[in-house]
Order: structure tokens, then sequence, then C-alpha cells
């Protein structure tokens, strides 16, 4: 009788973990269709900006391109800058985009003096260059850079957050 339990409780475990994924799959297709009507403008700064275009991958995981969003640790806007490193980079208002966009391309460029691979850059961002040397990668850090590269996979299959698949 045990085996047969042990069995059912896998499956169901294993049920849960598809319905998850699959929740966290529809979740970020949303999100990149919130933000496919600023993509555009986005990707356009930071080219300008000579900041590679994958980092749109991070302001759709950093806000989901909520205007008005801010965290619990009072980052702020598009690009969730907080108001001393919005300051630094020239952001006056990290609810305007092009604002936003120059100031976290500044910083990004900043971090890839320090870091350079693409995952250690995003989790800068993330916790500050300085806490990151310090203490390693928290946990919160390392979600975002596995929801940017998740974020970033799923665009080349479903450009924008559409639902049909890419033609091959």
């Amino acid at each position: 009788m045990k085996p047969l339990l042990y069995c059912v409780i896998f499956i169901s475990t294993l049920s849960l973990t598809q319905f998850i994924h699959k929740e966290a799959h529809a979740d970020k297709l949303q999100w990149l269709a919130q933000c496919a009507p600023y993509r555009t403008q986005v990707e356009a700064i930071l080219s300008e900006e000579k900041v590679s275009l994958d980092y749109y991958f991070l302001l759709v995981a950093e806000s989901k391109c909520t205007i008005n969003a801010e965290s619990s640790e009072g980052a702020k806007g598009f690009w969730q800058m907080v108001k001393s490193t919005a300051k630094h980079y020239g952001c006056s208002d990290p609810h305007d985009l092009e604002s936003a966009t120059r100031a976290a391309a500044a910083y990004i460029k900043h971090l890839q003096e320090s870091f350079k691979n693409f995952d250690d850059v995003i989790a800068a961002y993330n916790m500050g260059g300085h806490n990151l040397k310090k203490k390693g990668r928290s946990a919160s850090a390392q979600k975002l850079v596995h929801a940017v590269k998740y974020l970033k996979k799923l665009d080349s299959k479903h450009p924008n957050g559409t639902t049909k698949d890419k033609p091959q």
C-alpha cells in the first residue's frame, strides 16, 4: 500500500509542478505582450547607447512595463531604480520611459566594467554591484537572472508575447 501512496504523491507533485510552470509561462507571455508597445523605443535607446538589446528583457522582468511599479525596497518606474541610482545616472523621473532607459543603459554600462558576464550584470543591477561582490547573488537576484533568460527564450518563440509560434 505504501508504494502506491508514494506513487500518487509523486504524480500529484509532478502535476502541480507542471501546472505552476504553465502558469509562469502564461504570466511571462503576458509580460511580453504588456511591454510590446514600448519595445521599439526601448531598443532604439539601448542601441543608441551601445547596450545589448538583450537587456530589454531586464526591463520586462523588473517592472512588466508597469509605469507606476514600485518595489518594497523603494525602486520605482520602468527600470525599477532606487532614487539615488536614478539620480546618479541622470534620471529625474523613473516613470519617464526615455529618461529611465537612458539611465538604465548608463548603469548597465557601468556594471559591465566590473562584471563581464550577462548574468552577473543582471544580478548586480538587482542588488547593487558592491553587494554582489560582497555577498554573492541573492535569491531574488538569481530569480531575476532566470526570469530574464526565460523571457529572452520565450520571446524567440512568441515575439512580444504572441501566442502563435514564430515561423521556422
